[in-house]
């Protein structure tokens, strides 16, 4: 349907150009006719790349030019996370505390999170004038980035202890980690899964737009879901903005 709507469009102003031609000289109306034939051959072209039948394929070409066989990056979140170790240590058989040493970090972290751009991962399906697709799952890039210039630390020695320089090292070493085990909470994916459904959405649009399908009578309707999500009567639309 988009594909055919798309041809007859090219095809009438190839058609204009060749009939305003028509008068000129031999040699001029000869360049103008072959101009015209590769207007119609790309708009053949174009059109037969976005039918139904063949949109999963022309896409998967297009993420291959967007990101190679790399990854692409569809959400980011920035987020203050502190970090608390303690210690406590007793004598005299756990009756006498020598006091308990505290150290805290707080530091701002940068999370982002990407989906794979491998051709086999993606599907994409048309169903009548929208585009479904379904995208690989989300998954964090790592190490998490930090800001570590604006880093906060702060420890604090029991009565009768001395370990809390030791201590806040300590924690220090533990950031990159622990930071990699936020990222990858269920909870934290879902706080970004909507930007990154909106931005997969945009992807596509730009790519209809840029073949233009994204109109009347082509695709009006894009919805997005990610792989490791629950089917299409349970997942969410995202129309793309």
């Amino acid at each position: 349907m988009v594909g055919l709507g798309l041809m007859a469009t090219i095809a009438v102003a190839g058609a204009v150009a060749v009939r305003s031609i028509a008068r000129a000289p031999g040699d001029t109306v000869e360049a103008a006719g072959r101009a015209g034939e590769r207007v119609l051959d790309k708009a053949r072209e174009l059109a037969a790349a976005f039918r139904s039948e063949r949109i999963e394929l022309t896409f998967r070409e297009h993420l291959v030019q967007l990101a190679g066989t790399g990854v692409l990056e569809v959400a980011r979140l920035e987020s203050d996370e502190t970090f608390v170790l303690s210690d406590e240590k007793r004598v005299l058989w756990d009756t006498l505390s020598l006091g308990q040493t505290v150290s805290e970090i707080r530091v701002p972290a940068v999370y982002r999170y990407r989906v794979s751009a491998a051709r086999a991962s993606w599907q994409v399906a048309a169903q009548g004038a929208a585009l479904a697709v379904v995208a690989p799952p989300l998954e964090p890039e790592l190490p998490v980035a930090f800001r570590s210039e604006a880093m906060q630390e702060r420890s604090r020695n029991g009565w009768a202890r001395w370990n809390a320089a030791d201590q806040l090292g300590e924690l220090r070493r533990q950031i990159t980690p622990l930071l990699g085990e936020r990222a990858a909470r269920p909870q934290q994916i879902a706080a970004v899964r909507e930007v990154a459904r909106a931005t997969v959405a945009r992807l596509v649009r730009e790519w209809l737009e840029a073949g233009d399908a994204y109109r009347p009578g082509g695709y009006t309707a894009i919805t997005v879901r990610f792989a490791d999500e629950p089917g299409p009567a349970a997942a969410p639309p995202a129309r793309s903005p």
